[in-house]
């Protein structure tokens, strides 16, 4: 049996994506969640969170004709919290996390599926 036997694939994509960005060395220190639901409070900060922001499933072909196809679009959002008073230094750091992000998964040639 396979996680997807019990999971969405969406869940198992959300969670794929987060334990890639917890495992990186610049978010080592941060407290991290995959659930909207919780509230950050402020011994949660540095905060790193990984959503399902919206999934649409739409019909893919025409209907009643063939077999019933499904076109799925997951859209995950990641939310990063710092603490600066410094507002030039706060923009900083988040673009940081911001640029960590990116690299850490668009980078990433297993999780993208291509081979040098």
């Amino acid at each position: 049996m396979g996680i997807t036997d019990t999971q969405s694939y969406s869940i198992v994509i959300r969670d794929m994506l987060h334990a890639k960005l917890v495992a990186a060395p610049f978010f080592a220190t941060f407290k991290n969640r995959t659930s909207r639901m919780l509230q950050v409070q402020p011994q949660n900060l540095p905060y790193l969170g990984t959503y399902i922001v919206d999934e649409v499933q739409s019909p893919d072909g025409d209907p009643n004709v063939g077999h019933i196809k499904f076109i799925f679009n997951l859209r995950i959002g990641f939310s990063v919290i710092v603490v600066n008073n410094d507002p030039v230094a706060c923009e900083q750091k988040l673009d940081a996390a911001f640029w960590a992000i990116q690299n850490t998964l668009w980078r990433d040639a297993a999780l993208m599926s291509y081979h040098d």
